[in-house]
């Protein structure tokens, strides 16, 4: 899982985690990025 996590995250912009997150909607570059922040808590399936 953690391979796949790095991998997935390679293309995530980090200057995302900077943009206002209250303004809707999100772009899809900040629901990457926040999908790519959570992906490690998800349970090895």
């Amino acid at each position: 899982m953690r391979r796949w996590c790095e991998r997935f995250a390679e293309g995530v912009d980090k200057t995302i985690r900077f943009t206002d997150w209250s303004r809707r909607p999100l772009t899809d570059a900040q629901k990457t990025y926040a999908l790519a922040d959570v992906t490690h808590l998800a349970p090895d399936l």
